[in-house]
């Protein structure tokens, strides 16, 4: 299956990883561009590209960026192909490096203030528990 991933921090590499050892097509992309992915690309096969071509043909688009950056995916470039599924790493911890995003001080939902500023639905996925993180490290080292 191609899938695609948007970021590659320490939870979008995790899964660009396990993704193309498990034999999917894999293309990457960050805000730095495509070069800064070359280690990652030789380590795992994933393709690395400009944000504007990373979904093309993706039936998956994982989305791993920091909440604070999503508000700036689209004018960046990215493109959500309707018919892909997106999936969300996010979780909103101010206290950790996001930010304030008043909107979620105030009670907004996370998965919908998300949709909003992609313009598609997204699927949460869990991924700042320790479970979800240990599960995802085990099978990448596999």
């Amino acid at each position: 299956m191609k899938i695609a991933v948007v970021g590659a921090g320490s939870i979008g590499g995790t899964l660009v990883r396990y993704l193309a050892a498990a034999g999917h097509q894999v293309s990457v992309a960050n805000r730095r561009g495509p070069h800064t992915l070359a280690d990652l690309a030789a380590q795992t096969g994933a393709v690395p590209t400009v944000l504007a071509e990373v979904t093309r043909g993706a039936r998956v688009v994982i989305v791993s960026v920091p909440l604070e950056s999503v508000p700036d995916l689209r004018t960046a470039g990215l493109v959500l192909p309707g018919e892909a599924v997106v999936v969300d790493t996010g979780n909103y911890v101010p206290y950790r490096g996001d930010g304030r995003i008043e909107e979620l001080d105030n009670g907004a939902v996370e998965s919908r203030w998300t949709e909003r500023h992609l313009g598609h639905p997204v699927v949460k996925s869990p991924a700042q528990t320790d479970a979800w993180r240990a599960r995802w490290a085990a099978a990448a080292s596999a």
